[in-house]
């Protein structure tokens, strides 16, 4: 078996451990099976699911939208 190491921001992490707890698998054997069913399904099932997933976890910036201004008004880019 090879070991790999993935960098995930605190609250994804948060939100797998939970998971993983509310299913009773550790977050590895979650990760595991969920790698396993991304490969394992047709690309646009997989897509489906991804895109249900994603909004059950959140993160709707509602009806807010950026404008070109907002996107190039930075100090890094004066």
């Amino acid at each position: 078996m090879t070991t790999i190491h993935v960098e995930i921001d605190e609250s994804l992490l948060k939100k797998v451990q939970e998971r993983a707890t509310e299913t009773g698998v550790s977050v590895q054997e979650l990760i595991r099976q969920t790698l396993i069913k991304s490969c394992a399904t047709d690309p646009e099932r997989w897509y489906k699911d991804l895109v249900e997933a994603t909004e059950r976890l959140g993160g709707n910036s509602g009806a807010w939208k950026w404008n070109r201004e907002e996107l190039y008004d930075r100090k890094v880019l004066r």
